[in-house]
């Protein structure tokens, strides 16, 4: 039985809740993580509907998800957790329905959207440190973003933007995204001038934040990246940067670089988003967590790989979900950790390294390479 849109996002709910379950929840009274960035969320969450004095910046302008938390009527965890839990359960229902708006078959969307759900990294992460709530509503808005934009729908884009900003500084990627869209597309003047007019409640809203929210102390945008930008010297963070965050899917762009080098002529804009998202890494230290954005990049390309090579291969699909599931398990993003660090490393590396058989395995088979045939219709 072919599976209806309504079945894949229930699915896709029912497999997020299982996930947010599973990732746990940061042990916020713990030594390592009670002088974190969460401290200045919960101060922020306790002075609701007032703004909190004392907040240094950037902290103090990613008001809007500490805010709402601090208004439900719950304590102060709790209202975090509330809140986090609900962008995470969309998140990837907006991004099975931003790849079907792409042009990518259904079913293809929809495993896509599955094997981002058991990616610690780009989805786990922000789910188990629920404080961090600016994350998870920066990428349920951007992907809101990019399925207005190719509809477009600009007043839903203004309004998702508008919101994403007040959270934090992520969404403002879609900006230049915008603008690259517009010209790769040759869109008309009129959709400019629409667009551009959806483009200033988001930075009204920036501006306002700077100028009437209190901050004491803190660190700008140029003192950021002089501070973070020479990281890019070590080997170990590029891995953070472009390994870690698609394991263990993250060799797949190479072993299918056809189909990658023609997702980038026809998307440019994706590759813009892409960039800029990089671009971004180098004003913050945790790397795996700042590429986070790329995610819609990435399983953008995942599912057009589905689409065109998985299609009718049930084994294919689920061998690499039960390589992505179990590449999901976490010394400390999980509710069940793994003993140890190495532990988690040798794991992913194992379910790298299976992906990547798999599908090697396959494209040779549909090559007629593998042992002289080619079972391919």
């Amino acid at each position: 039985m072919e599976l209806t849109s309504r079945h894949h996002i229930l699915i896709l709910l029912s497999a997020a809740a299982v996930m947010i379950y599973l990732y746990g929840n940061i042990d916020y009274t713990a030594d390592g993580f009670r002088d974190i960035d969460l401290r200045y969320y919960r101060q922020m969450a306790q002075a609701s509907p007032h703004t909190a004095e004392g907040v240094p910046a950037p902290f103090a302008f990613r008001l809007l998800g500490p805010w709402v938390a601090g208004l439900l009527p719950s304590t102060d965890p709790a209202g975090f957790l509330a809140l986090t839990a609900i962008a995470s359960l969309l998140i990837p229902v907006l991004l099975y329905r931003f790849l079907v708006e792409f042009g990518i078959e259904r079913s293809a969307a929809f495993v896509a959207a599955l094997l981002f759900i058991f990616n610690k990294h780009l989805f786990g992460s922000s789910a188990w440190n629920f404080f961090q709530v600016k994350d998870s509503i920066g990428l349920l808005c951007i992907s809101a973003c990019f399925i207005a934009m190719l509809r477009d729908d600009w007043p839903f884009f203004s309004l998702s933007l508008f919101i994403g900003v007040l959270s934090g500084e992520a969404p403002l990627i879609m900006v230049p995204v915008l603008f690259a869209y517009l010209i790769e597309r040759k869109k008309p003047g009129a959709a400019w001038r629409r667009a551009a007019l959806s483009l200033l409640p988001c930075i009204a809203g920036f501006l306002l934040l700077r100028l009437l929210v209190p901050t004491q102390g803190g660190t700008g945008l140029v003192e950021a990246f002089l501070y973070y930008s020479p990281k890019l010297q070590y080997r170990l963070v590029w891995v953070g940067l472009l390994v870690n965050p698609f394991i263990p899917l993250v060799f797949l762009p190479l072993l299918y670089f056809k189909d990658l080098w023609l997702f980038m002529k026809s998307n440019i804009y994706l590759v813009v988003c892409f960039a800029i998202v990089f671009a971004s890494t180098l004003f913050g230290s945790n790397n795996e967590r700042l590429m986070a954005p790329a995610f819609i990049v990435f399983y953008a390309f995942i599912g057009t790989v589905a689409e065109r090579h998985w299609r009718g291969r049930s084994w294919v699909i689920l061998a690499v979900t039960a390589a992505c599931i179990l590449a999901s398990a976490h010394h400390l993003l999980a509710r069940y950790p793994l003993p140890s660090r190495a532990i988690t490393r040798t794991i992913a590396a194992v379910m790298t390294l299976s992906v990547t058989l798999v599908s090697c395995f396959y494209s040779r088979s549909q090559s007629g390479r593998d042992l002289g045939r080619n079972p391919a219709p």
